[in-house]
């Protein structure tokens, strides 16, 4: 049981040596603690057991949930999986971070904690992120440049501080809710 739990979180997670896409949606793998899901792709890496366990640590303390190391992804919040898959992602220090509304389930305290966190793990980690998020407010904090993909294609693209004082095509006017000129 516990190889196909593994199996699953192979499909649940994608890494390479300069990417990590984590699917949130996905979460952790049930039969294996917290830990042993954060410490997944450093075990496919071939790292040392003592690395694993120290980068897992290190990761969990970060994000401000080292209390749950052992406990299993069935007993926790959303929001704590959620953290738990950003440790994941981020055991490998990709140099390319994609996040899909990795913020959505969490409170309003510990969204802006985990903000300011992730602002300071793009700083520290020197990589690359795409984040995405259905809230102006969070884009515009967290981003260096704001997309707007419409339909599947890639619309606009302006600082945080400058989108919504740029003019645009009448679509994306519309999706920020003004009215075309």
């Amino acid at each position: 049981y516990r190889n196909l739990a593994m199996a699953a979180l192979d499909k649940a997670m994608t890494v390479t040596n300069s990417a990590a896409v984590d699917f949130f949606c996905l979460k952790s793998v049930k039969a294996v603690c917290h830990s042993q899901n954060i410490e997944y792709g450093l075990k496919m890496h071939r790292r040392s057991r003592g690395e694993r366990e120290r980068r897992s640590r290190e990761l969990m303390a970060m994000l401000g949930i080292e209390g749950i190391a052992f406990q299993y992804p069935g007993t926790l919040s959303g929001g704590e999986s959620q953290r738990t898959a950003l440790a994941r992602a981020l055991a490998l220090e990709p140099e390319l971070l994609l996040l899909d509304e990795p913020f959505s389930a969490l409170d309003p305290a510990t969204r802006r904690r985990m903000q300011a966190e992730l602002k300071k793990i793009h700083r520290d980690f020197h990589c690359t992120m795409v984040f995405v998020t259905h809230d102006f407010g969070e884009a515009q904090l967290l981003a260096d440049r704001v997309g707007i993909l419409l339909e599947g294609r890639l619309q606009a693209v302006a600082p945080g501080a400058e989108l919504m004082e740029r003019s645009y095509c009448r679509e994306v006017e519309e999706f920020l809710g003004r009215t075309y000129k």
